[in-house]
């Protein structure tokens, strides 16, 4: 019915953050190999930390 409140409604209240690091090396003199590798997490009602790593060569 038109005019009642709908209790499941999404809300804009409260606070939340997100945060993230990362790396790139090269650990050798020709360059042709590469590392990286991030961190993440976020903060508030959703809660939570993941990452992700990755190897490359090129040639």
């Amino acid at each position: 019915m038109a005019g009642d409140p709908i209790s499941n409604a999404p809300t804009i209240k409260g606070t939340s953050g997100f945060g993230e690091i990362g790396i790139s090396l090269s650990p050798t003199e020709s360059r042709n190999i590469t590392i990286d590798a991030e961190v993440f997490g976020w903060a508030g009602r959703q809660q939570g930390i993941g990452g992700s790593a990755a190897f490359s060569f090129n040639f």
